[in-house]
């Protein structure tokens, strides 16, 4: 039987994923490092949990993030990724699988920085590697979408920055959950890293017009040039950041984000697995329902 390691099995994706795998017969060890209901307490920056935890463990995803937290994190993120590489290689895992986000520009916002860096570490790590990167995940439970979502709700008058108007892909989260799950079958003889997006490529600004044409309100009436601020609060002193509410610094974090496109440049993806993502419309209407 395949033992499959999960790590971020708390999140939005990962508590899927677990059960996506369970039902296909896979035993999985759903690791936390805030443990919960089902869930083994782990900390993937802790070399001595990592090596019990991925004893005799084939397939390992790495969907660990940190969008909340405050100050310099990225070297928090990069030790936690090399540690968990190096126990993975030390524990002869297989396979490492993990979920980053899509990145075409240089010059990025330090998170998504640290994801791309992330991906690097554990493709670099000597162990045949899927990285997925995707664009914004449609669904219930997921940051980015939620924090559209409640933006719909709360504005009276729906009044956008220019960069709305960015390239994205939205893809509903049951079909990034049956990508990680392919994962497992696809023919892999080195890294390899794939952009996923559903079916519909267009802008943020059809993201948020599709959920407000379900909420029964306007869309965007007018887009506004903004010029960048770094409103991250990532770029706050670590004290300072330290008090902003954690919700507040997700969704700082979130739109700082937002100002790059993440529409798919590649479709390797499409060609290499089974999975048809689903459109726009329908991945909201799942996620809304």
């Amino acid at each position: 039987m395949t033992t499959a390691l999960v790590a971020g099995a708390s999140g939005h994706v990962g508590s899927r994923l677990v059960r996506a795998l369970e039902q296909r017969g896979i035993e999985v060890r759903a690791v936390s490092r805030s443990g919960g209901e089902g869930l083994i307490v782990g900390d993937v920056a802790d070399r001595g949990s990592m090596l019990e935890l991925l004893w005799g463990v084939d397939v390992a995803y790495y969907l660990v993030h940190s969008l909340g937290l405050a100050g310099k994190f990225e070297e928090d993120e990069r030790r936690a990724a090399e540690t968990f590489a190096a126990a993975a290689r030390d524990r002869g895992v297989g396979r490492l699988v993990y979920l980053g986000g899509i990145v075409h520009d240089d010059d990025l916002s330090p998170h998504l920085e640290s994801r791309r860096e992330v991906g690097e570490i554990l493709r670099g790590s000597g162990i045949p590697t899927i990285e997925f990167r995707t664009s914004i995940v449609v669904g219930a439970g997921s940051a980015s979408f939620e924090l559209v979502r409640d933006l719909v709700d709360a504005l009276p008058v729906l009044v956008g920055p220019d960069w709305l108007d960015n390239p994205a892909q939205p893809i509903g989260v049951d079909d990034v959950v049956a990508y990680l799950v392919a994962a497992l079958d696809v023919s892999l003889e080195g890294s390899v890293v794939y952009e996923i997006g559903g079916a519909d490529r267009g802008t943020y600004r059809d993201l948020v017009d599709e959920i407000a044409r379900r909420r029964g309100r306007p869309g965007v009436l007018v887009s506004l040039p903004v010029p960048w601020v770094p409103v991250g609060a990532s770029t706050l002193p670590e004290r300072l950041g330290e008090l902003v509410p954690e919700r507040a610094r997700l969704a700082a974090n979130l739109l700082e984000s937002l100002r790059y496109g993440t529409a798919v440049e590649d479709d390797a993806a499409l060609r290499d697995f089974d999975v048809r993502p689903v459109g726009l419309r329908e991945a909201v209407a799942e996620a809304l329902a």
